[in-house]
């Protein structure tokens, strides 16, 4: 028993942690501005994808050590060079109560013309080199199908998923949380992210400006059981 509630524990300590397990194969991204570049931010994000979709034969995932290592060094270097240009700003930092060491940055990635490309996530701490090596950038079409995490019984205990996303105008920021595990209860958090003339933000349904989100959560030795019992954004 004490190792069934361990299980959980661990499973719910990451329900903010994105541990991604399913990327789907990329396609090169098509400009929506004008302005972009060849050397732009649209063709860097391609140029990565691409190289994400080697590390797949015959359409199935091949764990490499050689392509971890190198995948990690090319993400870690256009993260760190976005940053400085100015085409990756955080708009939110989540915490939670189950692992205070463990924080998520999300982060709205946007090109040239200021015209919203994805979001990219960063967190404290990874399982291993394998697990920060998953793609840790999203683009809009990515974002619309829907960012699945932490497998839980044939499904996911988190789901991102964009509604009515235009790179122009952005869109609606939908988390879809795993409540209650053993009733299969889910709740719902809407965040608009747009622009409101004071660069790409998030903000709540009162237009609020948001930048912090704090997850609790709670578990059950008798019956096993688990989920996320509240998520407070500021």
């Amino acid at each position: 028993m004490r190792a069934i509630f361990f299980i959980f524990l661990v499973i719910f300590q990451y329900l903010i942690s994105v541990q991604a397990t399913e990327v789907p194969k990329t396609t090169v991204l098509k400009s929506a501005s004008p302005v972009a570049t060849t050397n732009g931010v649209r063709q860097k994000i391609a140029q990565l994808f691409s190289d994400y979709n080697q590390r797949f034969a015959n359409g199935r995932y091949v764990s490499n050590r050689d392509q971890i290592k190198t995948f990690n060094l090319k993400q870690d270097a256009l993260f760190a060079e976005l940053q400085k240009s100015g085409n990756l700003k955080k708009v939110l930092f989540i915490t939670n109560d189950s692992d205070e060491s463990l924080t998520v940055n999300l982060y709205v990635l946007f090109d040239e013309g200021n015209t919203l490309v994805g979001l990219f996530y960063e967190k404290s701490q990874y399982y291993d080199e394998e697990e920060r090596s998953y793609l840790r950038f999203s683009t809009l079409p990515i974002i619309a199908e829907g960012l699945k995490f932490i497998p839980v019984n044939g499904s996911h205990a988190l789901i991102v998923k964009g509604h009515y996303f235009t790179a122009e105008k952005g869109g609606t920021l939908q988390f879809n949380f795993l409540k209650d595990l053993n009733s299969n209860t889910w709740g719902a958090l809407n965040l608009f992210l747009i622009n409101r003339g004071q660069g790409w933000r998030l903000y709540n349904t009162q237009y609020q400006l948001l930048s912090e989100a704090y997850v609790t959560t709670w578990t059950s030795l008798f019956p096993p059981n688990g989920g996320v019992k509240d998520i407070q954004i500021k």
